[in-house]
């Protein structure tokens, strides 16, 4: 395989064609667009570090995780839930419902009755 173009080598490592134009520039090579070709060890050079990127972002990414479980568990493991917090206004607000209406109170049936 002599030349490949840049859009085909982006397209076989799953990445944008942006990304590869923009590490060819990094590297030195002058490329004008994603329809311009490289030669084997170019692009052999693109392979190597865009897959030792990637690589080590998804190792990133994976020592990243566990601590984000962590935060994300810590505040309902105080005892503390959403939940709880939403349920004591609705029980204010159903014990004062349960009290007698104004109109009951002041014995207007016409505005006690329901409409």
């Amino acid at each position: 395989m002599g030349k490949i173009r840049v859009y085909q080598l982006a397209k076989e490592l799953n990445v944008q064609s942006a990304l590869v134009l923009e590490l060819l520039d990094l590297l030195g090579q002058d490329v004008k667009s994603d329809l311009s070709t490289l030669d084997e060890a170019t692009a052999a050079l693109v392979r190597a570090r865009v897959t030792t990127a990637i690589e080590a972002e998804k190792k990133r990414l994976a020592e990243e995780e566990p601590t984000r479980r962590e935060e994300e568990q810590a505040p309902t493991s105080a005892g503390v839930s959403e939940a709880g917090e939403a349920e004591e206004p609705a029980a204010a607000t159903g014990e004062a419902a349960a009290g007698p209406s104004a109109a009951e109170e002041t014995g207007d049936e016409a505005a006690a009755a329901p409409a």
